[in-house]
């Protein structure tokens, strides 16, 4: 995977993480708006997908072209 798809990944990630935690904020009224617990499951799980993005280096035989053919 190229550098600017995990970059754009990582982006994305968080971006989902930040709208998650704050429709959660936002679900538990003015008594709560620092959104409870949720950030502290939120934030480890948006940090290991990100981890898990970057550590990602498929090798050549795991190509998405599709299966080939092999000559005898």
């Amino acid at each position: 995977m190229r550098a600017a798809t995990k970059i754009l990944y990582s982006i994305l990630i968080f971006c989902g993480g930040s709208l998650l935690m704050t429709l959660i904020a936002q679900g538990m009224g003015n008594r709560h708006s620092t959104g409870g617990i949720g950030p502290f499951i939120i934030m480890p799980m948006v940090m290991a997908g990100i981890a898990a993005v970057w550590k990602y280096n498929p090798t050549k035989e795991d190509d998405s072209q599709g299966p080939t053919l092999k000559k005898d």
